[in-house]
């Protein structure tokens, strides 16, 4: 028997978002701030990637939804399987608009603070938000993953990371 699923608004909100985060990417990195091919080769993959994914999830959710309100319609039901995949964070709309608002503010912070100090920053901060127990392990965990991020964006695909407008003011 095929699962049904209810559409969330929330989860179709989320991918268009992200195809609207690519679509600006690739303006700035095609037409205002032309990168060189080499530079753009990775994040260009990942865009596509991330378009292509976001496409075929906004479509999945878009036709189960159409079948499953026809099937609730023909049976007299009123009540779909939710899918559990992101289900904490779609469950409650205020959870996802909290972390939507976080991440637009983290986007912002990264010209301010830089890449590797808004990341430790809003890795602690969304931590806490979602109420991690372990804060100490939370501190490690959001060095780590930043740093590493760090490391294999500026030695491993020789991309420069912002450095934020306080770090080349304390640099010059």
């Amino acid at each position: 028997m095929k699962k049904k699923t209810k559409i969330n608004t929330a989860e179709i909100i989320v991918m268009g978002f992200f195809l609207i985060v690519c679509l600006l990417l690739f303006i700035d990195g095609k037409i205002i701030k032309p990168i060189s091919s080499d530079a753009m080769r990775f994040p260009g993959v990942i865009m596509i990637g991330i378009v292509v994914l976001s496409v075929v999830e906004v479509l999945t959710k878009l036709l189960n939804g159409k079948d499953a309100r026809k099937q609730e319609k023909e049976t007299g039901r009123e009540e779909a399987e939710v899918e559990e995949s992101g289900e904490k964070l779609f469950k409650n709309p205020k959870n996802f608009l909290i972390a939507l608002g976080m991440t637009v503010a983290y986007m912002g912070v990264i010209y301010i603070l830089g890449f590797l100090v808004a990341s430790i920053v809003f890795g602690i901060c969304f931590g806490l938000v979602y109420q991690y127990k372990k804060k100490i392990l939370l501190v490690i965990y959001s060095c780590l993953v930043s740093s590493l991020l760090y490391l294999v964006f500026s030695f491993l695909l020789k991309i420069k990371l912002p450095n934020g407008l306080l770090i080349d003011l304390i640099i010059r």
